[in-house]
């Protein structure tokens, strides 16, 4: 018999209201996820982490859902299978999954709007954005 190494996503995200608002907050983690992932890949991004002490919140709320001994390079695909199961046990309409089934994007591209929002969502992303791309002489 084989152990999975993570509850079903109905009862990780038992918390997460089933709604457009709880959705968008799964995919917003799952976002900061990987970035946190990549971050911590790198001596630079470790840095990073260190310097912008916010992303320790983040992390520590990430923990909270994710099964104890996930390495980063697995957290991306842990967080895509319980989306798609959260996902499949909601039956409410969720702008994000109309935007792969109705209009034709990919998950992927759906991170990618998400992570062009990470400011609106928590300014303090700007700052980590600046620093990551010094030294930059004009914007």
């Amino acid at each position: 018999m084989m152990m999975q190494d993570a509850s079903p996503a109905a009862s990780i995200f038992e918390s997460v209201p089933r709604s457009a608002e709880g959705h968008f907050l799964l995919h917003f983690y799952a976002v900061i996820a990987r970035l946190l992932a990549n971050l911590s890949m790198s001596e630079v991004g470790k840095q990073q982490v260190e310097q912008f002490p916010f992303l320790a919140s983040y992390q520590a709320r990430l923990n909270t859902y994710l099964p104890h001994g996930l390495s980063p390079t697995t957290e991306g695909t842990w967080w895509d299978t319980q989306l798609a199961s959260w996902e499949a046990q909601t039956p409410e309409h969720l702008p994000l999954r109309a935007l792969v089934d109705e209009v034709g994007l990919s998950m992927h591209e759906v991170r990618l709007v998400i992570a062009a929002g990470l400011v609106e969502e928590d300014i303090r992303f700007g700052a980590l954005f600046a620093s990551l791309q010094e030294p930059l002489t004009a914007r």
